[in-house]
């Protein structure tokens, strides 16, 4: 049995021509930009962050940690798409701003939820899609399941980061 992400249910929705080349054809025109990689870098960040304060662990370099994940992710981006132009003055302002963010998310999370457990980080779903018509599974990811033990209750967080307000 096949699957289905919402990016591409959302994609087929929008655009079927669209989807038909991405997900059928394979001609991927969109290789990512500077807001992907700096929400991909943000994203590894943010969970190694949580995962360090749920085994107690001393946290690593953040600030390196997150300059070296965006570094690769640009690399990355560059490999799939030699043409690509990156611009000097949002990476500066974009490495700046991220190694700034990463002090407010621990702090944030314990401010919104209090004392709080670690589930999982990118935790997996595969769930069959109820319906005769469509022989396919939802596939996707949950970025962090948190427990809160005061109020008994499961937190589903997808981390964002969007190209108009990142900063």
């Amino acid at each position: 049995m096949s699957h289905i992400s919402y990016s591409e249910l959302k994609e087929w929705t929008t655009c079927a021509w669209k989807h038909k080349l991405n997900y059928i054809d394979k001609i991927k025109q969109f290789k990512g930009n500077e807001h992907t990689a700096f929400g991909s870098a943000l994203h590894t960040v943010c969970e190694i962050i949580v995962q360090n304060h749920a085994e107690n662990k001393q946290s690593q370099d953040l600030k390196q940690l997150f300059e070296t994940e965006f570094l690769q992710n640009l690399q990355k981006i560059k490999k799939l798409d030699e043409k690509i132009e990156f611009s000097g003055d949002l990476l500066s302002s974009m490495r700046s701003q991220g190694k700034h963010l990463i002090q407010f998310i621990l702090p944030a999370l314990k401010k919104y939820f209090g004392k709080f457990e670690l589930v999982s980080v990118e935790e997996r779903l595969y769930e069959s899609i109820e319906n005769e018509k469509i022989n396919k599974k939802f596939k996707g990811f949950v970025d962090l399941v948190v427990y809160t033990p005061d109020t008994k209750k499961y937190h589903i967080i997808d981390w964002k980061t969007c190209s108009w307000g990142w900063d």
